[in-house]
């Protein structure tokens, strides 16, 4: 008779903890979604993270369903990754605007105007928009100046952004991440090889030098965010850029999507960006050198003064 009790007792207890661990149950849900925070979140670390994290984990132990198991990772993420941070459920398609492809147009018969767009590949390729802009730089040799529209661009997918603009963007580091526990350089050789290859022949190294030296306004406004930033960022430091418009959003960092047993997405940060000047840049706004209404007139009059 004990030994049948003993018995009974020992699948009472494996049972529960079959319960907790699995992904699929409301507790194993918010149990897999806490070690996912624990290993890469940003702010995974100190006494407020400790705090949410217990917190999370007993208000478990009481729930019955995945709505609340959702609320309760929502409320982890918060402290675990910041405002950049979110679980999103399952995409449905609409009937929403489509994605935009960059747009290219000669101003002042002078300066070569590039808009960037948002970009997730979803109505555009990464092929198109890169090239888009990337083919434009060189077969306008004559421009004098380089306007990047980075306005209403609310992020998405960086490396088409920086392969676009590649031509532009000296040699070296452009941008690095910085984790918890190291900071990752990103080098734009590495994005041109990963996204253009051989796809594109290299242009001559003389034509490249002129390029770079000649001036670059970048247009921002508040909706300017994450890849957005990131991408304004590249072009920080240099002597030969000038910034016009209004504060962006301050959605300056990394995020990386694990996705979850029911389709929902556990869209965690974890990484600040790092300009080329060593500035860390990740929940603040980054102001432009000009705060203005008229980014684009003000920066065509930039251009044309530092290369009548």
């Amino acid at each position: 008779m004990k030994k049948n009790r003993s018995l009974l007792l020992l699948v009472i207890l494996f049972s529960g903890c079959t319960f907790f661990s699995n992904p699929n149950s409301p507790q194993g849900y918010v149990r897999h979604c806490i070690r996912i925070m624990d290993k890469a979140g940003l702010y995974a670390e100190g006494t407020e993270w400790q705090t949410a994290r217990t917190a999370a984990l007993q208000q478990a132990r009481d729930i019955s369903s995945l709505d609340e198991a959702h609320s309760i990772v929502s409320t982890a993420l918060r402290v675990c990754g910041g405002k950049h941070s979110t679980l999103r459920p399952p995409l449905k398609k609409t009937n929403q605007q489509k994605e935009e492809k960059p747009c290219v147009q000669f101003r002042d018969d002078s300066t070569l105007y590039l808009k960037l767009p948002e970009h997730m590949g979803v109505d555009v390729s990464d092929s198109l928009y890169t090239f888009t802009v990337y083919d434009a730089i060189f077969q306008h040799t004559e421009a004098k100046g380089y306007i990047i529209d980075l306005r209403g661009n609310t992020g998405g997918n960086m490396y088409p952004m920086f392969a676009a603009l590649s031509p532009l963007i000296p040699d070296g580091v452009c941008l690095s991440f910085q984790k918890r526990q190291r900071t990752i350089p990103l080098s734009i050789e590495y994005i041109r090889k990963s996204e253009i290859g051989n796809r594109r022949p290299m242009p001559g190294e003389s034509f490249i030098q002129s390029v770079r030296q000649r001036p670059i306004a970048l247009l921002t406004d508040t909706l300017t965010a994450s890849s957005g930033e990131a991408t304004l960022l590249a072009f920080r430091g240099l002597s030969n850029t000038r910034t016009f418009g209004l504060p962006t959003a301050g959605y300056a960092s990394a995020n990386v999507p694990y996705p979850l047993p029911d389709s929902y997405t556990l869209v965690l940060t974890t990484s600040r960006d790092v300009a080329r000047t060593g500035e860390v840049f990740c929940d603040d706004p980054i102001h432009p050198d000009v705060e203005t209404d008229t980014p684009l007139d003000d920066a065509l009059a930039w251009i044309k003064k530092e290369h009548p």
